[in-house]
């Protein structure tokens, strides 16, 4: 679970100013897109005249040690952006996490939510919660659940419910993952699911 660490309007992924420090055990990453929409560009290659402008930037403060075992998240990120028109796509986000570990017990719980962006879109919600048991140094077993509302202007919102189930085996240099995904209405389309089995065998020499 790391909702405040991604899905953030304004943190760019190219072109942009970074900024990480940690104070008292507390962490801080700052993250500024100047120009919004802008990529990087090979030599020779003339720029697109058609870039976004406006700028962005996000923020995300790490807790990992509120009390033994509980470690917190928050994020806020924001973007001001023109389509070359006269309405703006401005985006804000907000988000948070907590992740609590207890004996062989890890359980963690996020939310994140984005208001505005292309004009006729509202709001998308995302949250979620997994725990992960390790039954030993060897075997552990993890659930997750994973929920994200699409907001859609003038009709109905439609939720995306996504399930997973894994199994993860270490013995020596051998990792074992079996996982079982279920998902409905992928990608916010109503009635559409995918179930899919994977199992992954590495090798660490």
């Amino acid at each position: 679970m790391d909702g405040a660490a991604t899905a953030l309007a304004g943190g760019g992924a190219t072109n942009t100013f970074g900024y990480t420090n940690t104070v008292a055990g507390i962490g801080l990453a700052i993250n500024i897109d100047p120009r919004v929409g802008d990529a990087d560009t090979s030599d020779g290659v003339t720029s697109s005249a058609t870039l976004g402008t406006g700028s962005g930037w996000s923020a995300v403060v790490t807790m990992p040690e509120l009390v033994e075992g509980l470690g917190v998240k928050v994020g806020y990120g924001t973007e001001a952006i023109k389509d070359g028109t006269t309405t703006g796509n401005d985006k804000e986000s907000v988000a948070a996490d907590i992740k609590y570990t207890m004996g062989p017990i890890t359980a963690g719980y996020y939310a994140n939510s984005t208001t505005g962006g292309t004009v006729g879109t509202a709001s998308n919600e995302r949250e979620g919660y997994g725990v992960v048991f390790s039954v030993n140094e060897n075997l552990s077993l993890s659930y997750t659940v994973n929920d994200n509302e699409y907001g859609n202007a003038g009709s109905a919102h439609v939720t995306e419910e996504s399930t997973g189930i894994a199994v993860a085996y270490t013995m020596g240099g051998a990792t074992l993952v079996v996982q079982q995904n279920d998902q409905d209405n992928g990608g916010g389309t109503a009635g559409k699911t995918e179930e899919r089995t994977e199992i992954n065998l590495s090798f660490a020499f």
